[in-house]
């Protein structure tokens, strides 16, 4: 529709930009540049309020990788234990058969 010889896209346009106008002009400083700055400080900040849930996303999945490569090390330390009580056992073994019978078996 129109209004005043004007569509609605326009008459949006010059309300969004009289509120706009309306908040700049609140705003607690002196000088037009001051005001924008502070808005312009303002939005920062918002974003800044925006980044603590997206850190904690990210350290929640980098203690959960933590805690996957602490359960890896520790199957690695397992085995690992598991392959060398293995070697023990055979070289213990092997210490125990007589010298002579060591060479037999190579013969």
């Amino acid at each position: 529709g129109t209004y005043c010889g004007l569509s609605c896209s326009t008459v949006s346009l010059l309300g969004i930009l009289c509120l706009m106008y309306i908040i700049i002009w609140t705003l607690p400083a002196p000088t037009l540049w001051s005001k924008v700055t502070l808005l312009r400080q303002s939005w920062h900040l918002s974003e800044v309020m925006k980044e603590p849930p997206l850190l904690q996303k990210q350290l929640s999945k980098a203690e959960k990788e933590l805690t996957e490569l602490r359960l890896q090390v520790a199957e690695a330390k397992h085995r690992n234990d598991l392959v060398e009580a293995k070697v023990d056992a055979a070289d213990g073994a092997r210490k125990e058969i007589p010298f002579g019978h060591q060479l037999h078996g190579w013969l």
